[in-house]
């Protein structure tokens, strides 16, 4: 049994018409599957884990799995991960629709989502895949836990997020299939208006990292985050650790110049970047800082703690 997750907005409305490709060839094949289309986030967390829900199974059979394949971007598949409450009866697979598509660039899945879905269905792989979790502190004090699967940012690539999530242009250039456009027009403006502020970074238990103009720090499961930014190019998804871009406050000129050399994965030839990995980390900021988890942007933060977990089971 496989359960289709459906973003019927992804892409622009395009995932209507993929949709109807992909139900005609499950009925072609007789494959059984069961099709939801969640209006939300909050509906794609609770459907998740009422599918998921449930006690470890050891031994398991084909049958007592979950296998959920997503139809449509990243910020689908994190509400998914969201939801998921028994990891190793729950496997995961995407297809790739949407704007950003980070996921499905790290994993190198196919554009064509009929001959990625027959893959899935006659010639699967399955790898184990880490996801991160995140406790924060927000500036009023309360305290949020939640998961991510390709990367969390605290600075800079956050408050693009933040930006780019309310405004209205973001939707004019997803009709026209060019809205990750709006990620670096909006970059490029906060280069110019974002100022920096001191932070204590510890990794694992070393001792703390003070950092006296921190612009942003971003962590890393996979190597590309905003619509393919690959902020940290050897990240590797199944390490079992973080990779880390920390960039200290330098000359606009200079941030510009590391902004435009990152797609180019050159931007570590500045002293300002620095590159660390971690099995976890701690992050207390001198004053509230925005806060994503691929993409979403939950709140403002002074307190964060992130962690590397295993277990993810992906079919692609």
């Amino acid at each position: 049994m496989y359960h289709f997750i459906v973003n019927p907005n992804a892409s622009s409305g395009r995932n209507r018409h993929i949709w109807k490709q992909i139900k005609k060839l499950l009925s072609e094949e007789q494959v059984t599957y069961q099709a939801y289309f969640p209006k939300s986030r909050k509906e794609t967390e609770e459907l998740t884990a009422q599918l998921t829900a449930g006690a470890p199974l050891s031994g398991t059979s084909e049958e007592s799995i979950c296998h959920i394949i997503v139809l449509g971007g990243d910020g689908t598949l994190n509400a998914v991960l969201q939801g998921i409450r028994c990891f190793n009866r729950t496997k995961l697979s995407c297809i790739r629709i949407g704007s950003g598509n980070d996921f499905a660039r790290d994993l190198k899945l196919g554009r064509h989502p009929v001959k990625a879905l027959q893959k899935i269905l006659h010639q699967p792989e399955e790898i184990s895949m880490d996801y991160g979790e995140a406790r924060c502190q927000s500036g009023d004090g309360k305290v949020l836990r939640r998961r991510f699967l390709i990367s969390s940012g605290v600075g800079y690539d956050a408050a693009i997020c933040a930006e780019a999530n309310h405004s209205t242009l973001k939707n004019l250039l997803n009709t026209l299939h060019i809205g990750k456009l709006i990620y670096l027009l909006i970059g490029l403006k906060q280069i110019f208006t974002k100022t920096s502020a001191p932070a204590l970074l510890q990794l694992d238990e070393q001792p703390p990292i003070r950092i006296d103009r921190m612009f942003f720090l971003t962590s890393m499961i996979h190597c590309y985050e905003g619509g393919g930014v690959p902020f940290c190019p050897n990240a590797d998804y199944s390490d079992g650790l973080l990779d880390l871009c920390l960039v200290e406050s330098m000359p606009k000129y200079k941030l510009l110049l590391a902004v435009l050399l990152v797609y180019f994965k050159k931007h570590y030839c500045f002293p300002e970047v620095t590159g660390y990995r971690c099995r976890s980390l701690r992050l207390q900021t001198a004053r509230p800082e925005w806060l994503h988890m691929d993409g979403e942007t939950p709140c403002k933060i002074q307190k964060l703690s992130i962690k590397c977990l295993p277990g993810l089971k992906v079919i692609r």
